[in-house]
């Protein structure tokens, strides 16, 4: 079995210098011609991942993510979160592997302008950095959802990424940070929390995407997630649940 590759960091500078001249490569969802050149990837000790799931998806839309989120993580699950947060190997999977599911995904309407193009492109095909690791690139912010899940909700990790995808902002707030993402015990509260209005609310209005933003910023109000997980369990809980009450409240006034 052959092994997981990645690109070299200058492969990486290359194709970044090179987005302008490749629009139209990236913009099309059946060719993409980046052929391998040799000295330009890295092998690892990494068993190769099977993402033709990802490839063969048809529609490619957001409401795939968490099937998807569960099959990069599924097939990537050795990386280590420092190997997972390696540019040169997203980089390559966003190229090599699957940039007919990146384009697909990402890339469906392209801009008028160029530039804004050009930029399109580097969140999505790229990941030189925390927030666009997490949250932008096509393959990465899909393995870092999937690790999440399986950390926080390990009994439910489609449940969890269930309600996190519920709306797009939800997935930004709460896990698309770097600090957050890190603090596993603060999600899993957190995650304790959403679930009991996700269950018991039929409106789900704790989910709505100004509420929520709303409990997430009055958290970090409180203390920042490094504080908040120097608390007491119960602290914490009750800490999280009346934030939340108050998020709420507030759609009333």
């Amino acid at each position: 079995m052959s092994n997981l590759q990645y690109f070299s960091m200058q492969a990486v500078r290359e194709l970044w210098d090179n987005v302008p001249n490749n629009l139209d490569l990236y913009f099309s969802s059946t060719s993409h011609p980046f052929q391998e050149r040799g000295g330009d990837t890295r092998d690892s000790r990494i068993s190769k991942p099977d993402l033709s799931e990802l490839e063969d998806s048809i529609a490619s839309t957001p409401s795939l993510d968490r099937a998807n989120a569960q099959v990069v993580y599924r097939e990537l699950k050795d990386l280590t979160p420092h190997q997972a947060s390696d540019q040169r190997l997203w980089t390559y999977l966003c190229h090599r592997t699957c940039p007919t599911y990146v384009s697909r995904r990402w890339l469906k309407e392209r801009p008028s302008n160029d530039a804004a193009a050009v930029r399109k492109v580097q969140s999505h095909f790229f990941a030189n950095s925390n927030r666009v690791l997490i949250r932008d690139n096509g393959l990465s912010r899909l393995w870092w959802l999937g690790k999440i899940a399986s950390d926080v909700a390990p009994e439910s990790p489609d449940g969890f990424l269930s309600m996190v995808l519920h709306r797009q902002d939800i997935s930004s707030s709460l896990v698309g940070r770097p600090t957050v993402t890190s603090n596993t015990r603060v999600l899993r509260v957190i995650y304790n929390e959403m679930l009991i209005h996700w269950k018991d609310d039929d409106n789900r209005q704790l989910f709505e995407r100004y509420t929520f933003r709303r409990w997430m910023r009055s958290l970090n109000r409180k203390g920042g997630i490094c504080l908040l997980d120097a608390m007491p369990d119960d602290a914490l809980s009750d800490l999280v649940r009346a934030e939340a009450h108050s998020a709420l409240a507030s759609d009333t006034d």
